[in-house]
């Protein structure tokens, strides 16, 4: 009987430690998505800005 209620303890816990590592290795990978993001506007403005000071009306 205690060893069912220890087995039943263990996989509720197991599970809430699996939920969490999901949910978090899904906010890591938001993170990296909003870094490229960012990423990815700065080396626009760069660009723009390059574009604008050489005056290259490509």
């Amino acid at each position: 009987m205690l060893a069912k209620i220890l087995g039943i303890i263990l996989i509720a816990i197991g599970a809430y430690l699996g939920i969490f590592e999901v949910f978090k290795l899904i906010g890591m990978s938001l993170e990296i998505v909003f870094l490229l993001l960012k990423l990815l506007v700065s080396f626009v403005l760069v660009y723009v800005g390059y574009r604008l000071l050489t005056g290259d009306s490509r």
